[in-house]
C-alpha cells in the first residue's frame, strides 16, 4: 500500500508541472471550474406548466478535465442546468440538464472530436459538433473575434472583442456575442418552433484564456403561427465572490510557484514513501527487530 500511495503522489508531483505550459495550452491543473448565473425575477416554462412562471432562475456551467491529459490535448466533461431554485428540491426545479464529453486540442481550445450528449438519465447518447470555442479561449488571447458555441443552437456565433481592462493586476479581455432570436430545429408534435436568442459579456484572463467572469441575457420561446410562448427569458450575472474565486485560478495558473513547490513537495514525500515501502517488503525493518529482540 505505501507503495501505491508514494507512486501515486511521485507521479503527481513530476507529472501536473508538464501539464501547465502559462501561455501556450489551456490550463488544467486546477481539475474543474463551476460557472453559476442567476436571475431572480426569470420568466421561465416547465413542461408541466399552464403558462410561464416568474421565479428565481440560476443557470449553471460545470467544466470538468478528464483523462487522458496531454500537453497538447484533453478531455473535457461539461454539465449544464437550468433549474428554478425557489422549489422544494433541486429536482422540482429542474427546467433542463445535458452532459457534453470530447477532447479538445489545448493550444486552441477547440474541439478535436465530436461530443457525446446525454440530456437525462436512461436517454439515448446523442453526438454533438462543437464548433469553435466554449469553455476558455486559447492562452495570449488577441483576436478580435472567435467563434464561440451556442448550446441551445448547437451552432457557433461569433463573440466580438467589446473591451479591455485590468483588474488586480490582470490584463483582462471582455468578448461579447449577441444574436437575435431565430428557429431552433423543426417543429414540434404540437406544431410549435423554438426561437432562441442570446447576448452574453464574456471576462477572458488573456494570460491564460481562462473564462473569469460571465454576464448572460437569453430570450428563448415557441412560436406557433402568430401566437408567441415564452419558454425563458433570463438575465443571468455572476456574484463576484464567484467573480474573485475564478480570478484567484488564473493568478495561480498565470504564477505557479506556489503549484511547483507544492508539486516538488509531493514528489519529495512520494520517493520517501516509495522507499519506505521497499524497504518494508524486503523485510529490513523486520531484520532490525529480530536482532534488537535477539541482542
Amino acid at each position: 500500500m505505501l507503495i501505491g500511495i508514494g507512486l501515486a503522489l511521485l507521479v503527481w508531483g513530476l507529472v501536473t508541472p508538464r501539464l501547465t505550459q502559462v501561455g501556450e495550452n489551456v490550463p488544467v491543473a486546477h481539475g474543474e471550474l463551476t460557472y453559476t448565473l442567476t436571475d431572480d425575477s426569470a420568466k421561465s416554462l416547465a413542461v408541466a406548466d399552464a403558462a410561464t412562471k416568474i421565479e428565481p432562475v440560476e443557470r449553471q456551467l460545470h467544466v470538468v478535465y478528464t483523462s487522458p491529459i496531454t500537453n497538447e490535448e484533453a478531455t473535457a466533461r461539461i454539465g449544464l442546468s437550468t433549474r428554478r431554485t425557489g422549489r422544494a428540491t433541486d429536482l422540482d426545479g429542474l427546467l433542463s440538464a445535458e452532459v457534453y464529453s470530447y477532447r479538445f486540442d489545448r493550444m486552441s481550445g477547440e474541439a478535436l472530436t465530436p461530443a457525446t450528449v446525454s440530456e437525462q438519465l436512461a436517454s439515448p447518447v446523442a453526438t454533438v459538433d462543437v464548433d469553435g470555442l466554449w469553455f476558455a479561449f486559447p492562452p495570449n488571447a488577441e483576436a478580435d473575434e472567435y467563434p464561440l458555441f451556442d448550446v441551445t443552437l448547437r451552432a457557433a456565433k461569433p463573440a466580438v472583442k467589446s473591451g479591455e481592462s485590468e483588474v488586480d493586476g490582470r490584463d483582462i479581455v471582455t468578448y461579447r456575442q449577441d444574436f437575435e432570436p431565430q428557429a431552433v430545429g423543426e417543429p414540434d408534435a404540437m406544431g410549435r418552433v423554438l426561437y432562441h436568442g442570446a447576448k452574453r459579456d464574456i471576462d477572458v484572463d488573456k494570460a491564460t484564456g481562462m473564462i473569469v467572469g460571465m454576464d448572460e441575457a437569453v430570450e428563448d420561446y415557441y412560436l406557433t403561427g402568430e401566437q408567441r410562448d415564452d419558454v425563458l427569458l433570463f438575465n443571468g450575472t455572476m456574484s463576484q465572490e464567484d467573480k474573485d474565486a475564478l480570478m484567484e485560478i488564473a493568478e495561480n495558473v498565470a504564477n505557479p510557484t506556489a503549484w511547483k513547490t507544492a508539486n516538488w513537495i509531493a514528489a519529495g514525500i512520494g520517493a520517501v514513501v516509495l522507499v519506505l515501502g521497499a524497504l518494508g517488503i524486503f523485510g529490513v525493518f523486520d531484520k532490525r527487530r529480530k536482532r534488537h529482540f535477539t541482542n
